[in-house]
């Protein structure tokens, strides 16, 4: 049996985008915005033993998303 985890996030790089992104949450819900990078996030799967089993980053949007499936080695 293996732990499989999924994550959907938006990198704050480029800037541009991070920026955007603030200002639409902070506008629609008066929310702010803490961010994980996507390298941050390769780094600590690396660390922790999990395998990158999906990767795909979205930049050509207004916001920059990613989505990782790691699972458990």
């Amino acid at each position: 049996l293996s732990s499989k985890i999924y994550i959907k996030d938006l990198n704050p790089k480029p800037i541009y985008k991070a920026i955007f992104n603030r200002l639409t949450d902070f506008i629609s819900s008066r929310s702010t915005v803490n961010y994980i990078t996507l390298d941050e996030i390769l780094k600590l799967s690396q660390t922790n033993n999990f395998k990158i089993l999906y990767l795909k980053a979205n930049y050509k949007s207004l916001w920059a998303h990613y989505l990782v499936k790691l699972e458990k080695k």
